[in-house]
């Protein structure tokens, strides 16, 4: 019988390697899934042990899978052609650059550096929690970036800190699958327990979660949702008022509205918590442009903006609203997020697009933070403006965007202002914004280039960005997916900065609306280079709607 292996990549630049591996051990059933810390410990739970003999994972996923299933699981080693590869990654800031994580990580990076003569700081740790304190003390020192694992680079993504992952080769890859096919027929534990509880529940309750008094998932059950329907603040929030009461049934309007019977039980001296959802089917889908946050934006932290930042939070300290003012693409809408994911919050942060939401009537159930953006005259109505008032009236932090202030005057409200500037004429934000996209972009889509040529940089930092961040964004990720060669040579730098945007001028104002809309429609999935769902994530609706638009 062959063996059965589920690989849970921490992250998804690992799925290359892993396909490049399979072919070696086709007398297996391997399969894959990428899924980081909590996600890969659900990915891990859905696993049944009938249909699986070992895991293989990295780092801190391999560690909290390990606690959470009785699955024998195989922690991915790190060999010193990763470790060279990352800390070449990080040479330009090296003076400012330190390496977090265990000693398997540190020990290694070690033997590196003294080969090649490198001095990167080095920090090891005994424990996941104690890599934040660390990261905030490391900051206060100075130190920029952070090489490490996943929850190295989590940890420093919640605090500003610029990071790079040490990824796995396929080198490390094929040897934990040997390992694996070696220590696989010894691992077989009773699942019995496991077995009746899932066949008590599944029926009964498709949609449930159990977790026990550390907030650890013991059993979960989603078949109506594709993933747990609670974001995790909602999910903190529901635990903490569980520690008050017994049994609360409530409704959540998330991505999805859900109602939720939530009850604390005390088995054998332990405290457990059962969640079990239903789909609450008189309720409406939330609104067009209105979403929940739940994840902090991809930022970089620019010298002006640790000043803009500093003054923003005096503001939300006193819970006064706060404007951000600026051009298409600076950033307000990033800056608005990171404010709310920078400190702690009992609550959850509402996102409103008044470009197209037409129904303001939401719930502000525990929501700490509304974001109005892109507001303008024509956006600012009586239910706009009622939004305000209730949101107001329950103490929510209110931050607003628009491109200019004197749109905002009209609504009334007494509030504090930031202005956001551009990135043209800044080369040293240019050069470091250039380097922090290069390394997320290698890191999620596993791009060759690791390097930019000291020309194109030149260029680069007197081009001008006609919509700032996006713009400069956009000409990295086509420079890095266009490049063969490890370095960004000139000829992609002009090929990627050629690409020019259509105008939308031209267009015939004398036809009817039906006339107008197909024309805007093909004017956003031109500039979109035919992609109909960016076409419609942009003009928000969605794909089918944009298909049977333009099929009329």
């Amino acid at each position: 019988m062959p063996l059965r292996i589920e690989i849970i990549a921490p992250y998804a630049s690992m799925v290359p390697q892993i396909e490049e591996a399979l072919p070696l051990f086709d007398s297996h059933h391997i399969t894959y899934h990428v899924g980081n810390l909590e996600e890969g410990v659900t990915i891990a739970q859905a696993l049944h042990p009938d249909d699986t003999d070992i895991i293989i994972s990295r780092g801190g996923t391999a560690q909290l899978i390990r606690d959470a299933v009785t699955i024998p699981v195989i922690d991915l080693q790190i060999s010193g052609y990763d470790m060279i590869r990352s800390l070449t990654l990080a040479k330009k800031q090296m003076a400012h650059t330190a390496i977090v994580g265990f000693s398997n990580i540190t020990s290694n990076a070690q033997s590196i550096m003294s080969l090649f003569e490198w001095h990167y700081q080095l920090n090891t740790v005994t424990h996941q929690d104690d890599v934040l304190p660390l990261l905030f003390d490391l900051k206060e020192k100075g130190i920029k970036q952070v090489i490490g694992d996943v929850v190295t680079v989590t940890a420093a993504t919640k605090i500003g800190l610029q990071s790079i992952l040490i990824t796995s080769g396929t080198e490390s890859l094929i040897n934990a699958i040997t390992e694996a096919t070696h220590l696989a027929n010894h691992f077989n534990k009773s699942r019995e327990i496991k077995d009746v509880f899932e066949a008590l529940f599944s029926e009964s309750y498709p949609n449930y979660l159990l977790m026990d008094s550390n907030e650890t998932i013991v059993f979960q059950q989603y078949k109506d949702y594709q993933e747990m329907p609670l974001s995790d603040s909602s999910l903190r929030s529901l635990i903490h008022v569980l520690q008050q009461r017994d049994k609360i049934k409530t409704i959540f309007k998330e991505r999805r509205t859900v109602e939720v019977l939530a009850q604390r039980k005390k088995i054998n001296r332990k405290i457990y918590y059962l969640l079990v959802f239903s789909k609450d089917e008189s309720e409406h889908q939330r609104a067009t442009g209105i979403r929940l946050i739940s994840s902090p934006p991809l930022y970089h932290e620019l010298p002006a903006h640790k000043t803009l930042k500093s003054t923003a939070q005096q503001f939300l300290k006193r819970r006064q609203p706060l404007t951000l003012v600026g051009e298409n693409g600076v950033g307000k809408k990033t800056f608005a997020r990171v404010l709310f994911f920078s400190e702690e919050s009992d609550g959850n942060l509402l996102e409103v697009d008044t470009r197209y939401a037409t129904n303001f009537d939401v719930s502000l159930e525990n929501v700490h933070t509304l974001i109005l953006k892109n507001i303008k005259s024509s956006h600012i109505t009586v239910a706009l403006d009622e939004l305000i008032t209730r949101a107001l009236s329950k103490n929510i932090q209110l931050i607003l965007t628009a491109e200019e202030m004197g749109v905002i005057h009209s609504l009334q409200i007494e509030t504090g202002v930031l202005y956001l500037d551009g990135i043209d004429g800044t080369a040293d934000n240019i050069v470091e914004l250039t380097h922090f996209y290069m390394t997320y972009y290698h890191e999620k889509y596993h791009f060759k280039p690791v390097k930019i040529a000291d020309a194109v940089l030149q260029m680069m930092q007197t081009a001008t960005y006609p919509h700032h961040l996006i713009t400069l964004r956009k000409t990295i990720k086509l420079m890095m997916s266009n490049e063969t060669k490890y370095v960004i040579g000139l000829d992609t730098y002009q090929k990627a900065s050629a690409k020019k945007r259509p105008i939308a001028t031209g267009l015939d104002l004398t036809g009817s609306f039906k006339d107008i809309e197909r024309q805007i429609l093909e004017y956003v999935l031109t500039d979109e280079d035919g992609n109909q769902t960016k076409a419609a994530e942009r003009l928000n609706i969605n794909r089918a709607t944009l298909w049977r638009k333009l099929k009329d």
